[in-house]
């Protein structure tokens, strides 16, 4: 399952569609702002726009190196850059993320966390595995929000590094917080393009939730408790 018999002595987590299910969250948000702007469907339409092309101009930055942001002004400017040249609008745009991804979006998230996850991530904390969070979104606020906080030793967002996965700054930044080399983490996410390409990059091992089995050198599991049950046995064994 993990690919070699070297320790594990912490995880890291994705956060975004790997502690919780991304889907139900962006579809509640997308009906909640259709409600609120039933009668006014311009307004409900260029909100709409502005949250499609800041996801979009993330996606778009991700091949960026570091220095290339920072010449431009630091991750969220780059990236409000993008936005704007896709079509989002300048008047509304930060007020429209700070709220639909941010505030609004957070009460979501508890509905959408992935069963199993809490029992998950005890069971590793009693076994004394640390546990961080590495996510291209600021995360604080989503770890509170899902009541799981309190776990994570290392908490990590691409603006701590002014790039995005699959570059393996940020993975190296979370190992450093939590003390322990990048051989002996792995790494938990739901993205083979940015989640298993960056902890390779890093020299991480990592794990997926998706289908079950193993595929291209991927391992995946299909819920928190399968994972726990593998990561226990590993452990135990190890």
């Amino acid at each position: 399952m993990i690919g070699d018999r070297t320790p594990i002595r912490a995880v890291l987590f994705d956060v975004d569609g790997t502690l919780y299910h991304a889907g139900p969250v962006r579809r509640r948000m997308a009906a909640a702002l259709l409600r609120r702007f039933a009668f006014e469907p311009r307004r409900a339409r260029e909100r709409l726009r502005n949250l499609s092309c800041w996801r979009a101009a993330l996606e778009a930055l991700r091949p960026e190196t570091v220095e290339f942001i920072r010449q431009h002004g630091g991750l969220r400017s780059r990236q409000r850059s993008i936005a704007l040249q896709n079509g989002a609008v300048d008047e509304t745009l930060d007020d429209d993320v700070d709220e639909w991804m941010g505030a609004r979006a957070l009460e979501a998230l508890k509905p959408a966390r992935r069963d199993g996850l809490v029992e998950l991530l005890t069971s590793l904390a009693e076994r004394g595995v640390l546990l961080g969070a590495w996510s291209d979104y600021p995360c604080d606020a989503k770890l509170e929000a899902l009541e799981v906080a309190d776990v994570f030793s290392a908490r990590v967002s691409a603006d701590d590094v002014d790039c995005l996965k699959p570059w393996p700054h940020g993975f190296h930044l979370a190992a450093r917080q939590l003390g322990v080399p990048t051989r002996e983490c792995l790494y938990v996410g739901d993205r083979a393009d940015v989640d298993a390409a960056g902890a390779a990059a890093a020299g991480m091992r990592c794990v997926l939730f998706g289908r079950p089995g193993t595929s291209g050198g991927i391992f995946t599991v299909r819920t928190p408790a399968d994972l726990r049950d593998r990561l226990l046995a590993f452990l135990d064994n190890g």
